[in-house]
This record gives structure tokens, sequence and C-alpha cells, in this order.
């Protein structure tokens, strides 16, 4: 027979449910994980942290929405590029249908962590 515990060590290799609801799969950080690390390692309450990184995000969506190219240095570079629309297929029909233009945001790791981490990047 499974025990629960087990059960929990086997979802959580797949990529499931997690032992425990606060903590996420290993694989992946989300915004509360981040604010929590801040937090830990500043010692800044977390309501503080979260409100920092809450203006943080919402500086850096204006300004690629208005265009501009947010650069930090030694971290890397967003900007907004045009993407030419082309023609595609429906899958599921077979159909021709055209994919209009877009733009996408785009990052470009820094060159201190492309030489730092070259197996990551």
């Amino acid at each position: 027979m499974v025990t629960q515990e087990e059960r929990g060590e086997e979802e959580q290799r797949r990529g499931g449910k997690c032992k425990k609801q606060d903590q996420t799969p290993n694989n992946k950080m989300i915004k509360k994980d981040i604010v929590e690390e801040v937090a830990r390692k500043t010692g800044l309450n977390k309501s503080v942290v979260r409100e920092i990184t809450d203006k943080f995000l919402l500086t850096l969506y204006n300004a690629l929405v208005e265009g501009k190219r947010v650069e930090l240095r030694g971290f890397g570079v967003f900007e907004v590029r045009s993407v030419k629309g082309r023609k595609g297929r429906n899958p599921k029909t077979g159909e021709t249908v055209f994919i209009p233009d877009r733009n996408k945001v785009v990052f470009k790791i820094s060159k201190v962590y492309k030489k730092k981490e070259e197996t990551l990047f």
C-alpha cells in the first residue's frame, strides 16, 4: 500500500501537487517565492517587498507598452520587437489562414551571466 507521503513525493516529482499548499515545484519560481526570498534576505516586511515588486513589474510593463527598451545593467535587456504577418494553417481543418502582424517582448541575458552560467544559457 502506498502511503500518503510517498504519493505526495511522486506527485511532486512529476510536477503535480506539492506536499504543502504554499510550496511550488522545484523547477518553478512564482512572484510569491521571489517576494518571500527578498523579504528573507533583506529583513523587510513581505507586504513592503510585494508592493515594491508590483510597482517594478508595472513600471516595466508600462515602459514596454510605450515601446521603450528596458536595460537592466548586469542582468539583461527587455525590448519589444514586431513580427511580420504570415500564412499559417489551422491544424484541425487544414485551412490556410493569415496570422496578422504583432509585437512581442524579447529578453536578452547580460554577457555577465552568459559567461558565468554557460551551461544554463
